[in-house]
C-alpha cells in the first residue's frame, strides 16, 4: 500500500538551516510533499491557499523575497495566520531566543491532544530553540510517522468522492477505533457543502467496529453542531437520534469531523423507504413525527410576523438578493403581516435525506447543523417540500412531479398529490403539519420561508419556486 504523503510547510530564510531541514526529512525516509517559504508574505500565501498536514517555521523572517528586515515579530504573524487559518495543523516553531514578549502565547497553544489517531497525545504547538536541533528529527518523525501509518487504513468508497482533508478525518477516525478499512458511503446531506456519509469501520479480523454517520466540514461549523447537539439533540428519546461517538477537531487544516454511532438496521433513508415500501410511508413519517415529538410538546401559542419565519433560515443580506433577483417586490409587505404560531427546537433542515428509517418503520434523524429554535411545523413542511427541490432527492425520485401549474392545487392535497410518485408520504408530512402548526397561516408561513430559501440555490426550479411562493401569499391572503 502506498504511504500516504505528508504536506509539509517549511517557513525559513536561511538557506544552510533549510537545507538542514530537508536533510533530516530526507534521512528519516518518509516520502513528503514539501513547499518552502523564506518570508512572511510568501507563507501567508501558502497557508491560505493549500493543505499542510505539518508546518515548521523559524520565527525571525523577513516580510518578503530579497528584505533584510527579518524580525521574529514577522514569524508570528505567520504563526497567528496559520492558527487561524488551519488550526487543526501541529506546529513546529523554531527560533534562536525565547526573550519575545509573545512566546508565553506561543506555549499557551501547546495543549496536547490526540492528533493522528494514534492514542497517545502530542503538542498542536511544540515550540524548539534552534540550538536545540538534535531533538529536530525526533520531533518531525513523530509527526511523519503517524501521517504515514494513516495509510493502513483502506477506505472503500462506493461512489463517494472526498477531498483530501476529508479523507485524511476519516482515516485519523478509523485509526482512533482500531480501524484496517472504512467502507464510505454517500448519506446526501444538506447544500451547505459540508460532507455527510456512511462509515462502516472493521477491524484487522473483518469484524464490524463501528457503523457511523460523519459530518465533515470546517471546524467552525462542525464546532456549532456539536453545540446544537449538546444544547438540543439530547432533548429527544436516545433512541430517536444517533449517539455522538467522537469529534475530531485536529489533522486535516481547517476541517473537522464530528462522528455519530447508527444501529445497522437503518438502511433507508424517507425517500427510500417512501419508493421501496409506499404502503408504509405513513407509518415511516408518524416514526419521525415520533422520533422528534418531545420538541413540540406543550408549547404554548405565540405571534410573530412572517419575516421571523424567513429569517430562521436566509439571512437579510440573501434574502435581498433573491427579492432583487426574481423581482419579488411583494415580498416585503408579505413579510410584516403577522402569524400564529408555535414557536419551539426544530430540526431545521428536516429533509427527505435527513432521517432514515428501518425495516419495521422505526425512524432516527440526522444531521443537526440547523437545529435550533423555530417555528415547529417547518420540519413536517420541509420533509414534504423537499421532495420537489432538494437537488440529491430528486436524483432519486426521477419525477417531473408537481408541474408549476400543479402548485396552484398545493392547498387541496388531494389534486395536488395526482401523478405524484410517492402520495402517502406527502400526505402523511401535510397531516402532520397541520396537527403541529397554529393554523394555516403558520402552514404558509413556513412553506414560504423554505422556498424562498431555495431560490439561493443554483440547482432549484425556479419556475416553481416561484410559483409555489405566489399560491402561498395568495392563500394567506384568503385565510
Amino acid at each position: 500500500m502506498e504511504d500516504m504523503k505528508a504536506r509539509i510547510l517549511i517557513v525559513e530564510d536561511d538557506p544552510n538551516f533549510s537545507e538542514e531541514l530537508l536533510n533530516i526529512i530526507d534521512r528519516l525516509g518518509f516520502d513528503a510533499c514539501i513547499d518552502h517559504a523564506t518570508n512572511r508574505n510568501d507563507a501567508i500565501r501558502l497557508i491560505q491557499e493549500s493543505f499542510f498536514d505539518f508546518l515548521i517555521l523559524d520565527l525571525t523572517i523577513p516580510t518578503q523575497e530579497n528584505a533584510l528586515d527579518g524580525d521574529p515579530d514577522f514569524g508570528y504573524e505567520v504563526f497567528r495566520e496559520a492558527r487561524r487559518t488551519m488550526p487543526g495543523t501541529p506546529s513546529l516553531i523554531l527560533t534562536g531566543s525565547s526573550a519575545q514578549d509573545f512566546i508565553p502565547q506561543l506555549l499557551e497553544e501547546g495543549r496536547q491532544e490526540d492528533i493522528w489517531g494514534e492514542g497517545k497525545q502530542s503538542g498542536v504547538v511544540v515550540f524548539l530553540p534552534k540550538h536545540q536541533l538534535d531533538e529536530c528529527p525526533a520531533k518531525i518523525k513523530a509527526a511523519l510517522s503517524a501521517i504515514s501509518n494513516l495509510s493502513d487504513v483502506e477506505l472503500v468508497l462506493n461512489g463517494t468522492t472526498l477531498g483530501p482533508k476529508e479523507e485524511r478525518i476519516i482515516k485519523i477516525f478509523s485509526r482512533k477505533f482500531h480501524g484496517a478499512k472504512c467502507v464510505v458511503s454517500p448519506l446526501g446531506g444538506g447544500l451547505s457543502g459540508v460532507k455527510v456519509v456512511r462509515l462502516v469501520v472493521t477491524g484487522v479480523n473483518g469484524s464490524q467496529i463501528h457503523n457511523a454517520v460523519a459530518k465533515i466540514g470546517p471546524i467552525k461549523d462542525i464546532d456549532d453542531e456539536t453545540g446544537r447537539f449538546n444544547s438540543f439533540v439530547t432533548r429527544l428519546h436516545q433512541a430517536a437520534t444517533t449517539r455522538l461517538i467522537h469529534n475530531q477537531k485536529y489533522g486535516a487544516g481547517d476541517y473537522a469531523g464530528v462522528f455519530y454511532g447508527l444501529a445497522d438496521e437503518y438502511k433507508y433513508s424517507a425517500i427510500e423507504w417512501s419508493l421501496t415500501a409506499p404502503e408504509k410511508s405513513t407509518d415511516a413519517v408518524q416514526a419521525i413525527a415520533n422520533a422528534i415529538g418531545r420538541w413540540s410538546e406543550n408549547l404554548p401559542e405565540s405571534r410573530c410576523r412572517i419575516k421571523q419565519y424567513r429569517q430562521r433560515v436566509l439571512k437579510d443580506e440573501a434574502y435581498e438578493q433573491i427579492k432583487k433577483d426574481f423581482g419579488l417586490d411583494w415580498t416585503d409587505n408579505f413579510e410584516e403581516k403577522a402569524v400564529q404560531t408555535r414557536w419551539g427546537c426544530i430540526h431545521g433542515d428536516l429533509h427527505g435525506l435527513n432521517a432514515l428509517v428501518s425495516d419495521d418503520s422505526h425512524a432516527v434523524v440526522i444531521d443537526y447543523g440547523d437545529v435550533g429554535e423555530g417555528p415547529i411545523s417547518f420540519d413536517p413542511i420541509t420533509l414534504e417540500l423537499s421532495t420537489i427541490f432538494h437537488p440529491e432527492i430528486l436524483k432519486i425520485t426521477e419525477s417531473d412531479w408537481p408541474t408549476a401549474s400543479q402548485l396552484k392545487d398545493w392547498q387541496d392535497i388531494e389534486s395536488y398529490i395526482i401523478n405524484c410518485p410517492f402520495p402517502e408520504f406527502i400526505r402523511a408530512c401535510r397531516e402532520w403539519a397541520k396537527h403541529l402548526a397554529a393554523g394555516n397561516r403558520e402552514l404558509f408561513a413556513s412553506a414560504y420561508a423554505y422556498t424562498i430559501r431555495q431560490l439561493k440555490y443554483p440547482n432549484t426550479d425556479k419556475i416553481k419556486a416561484v410559483a409555489l411562493l405566489e399560491k402561498l401569499k395568495e392563500l394567506y391572503d384568503q385565510t
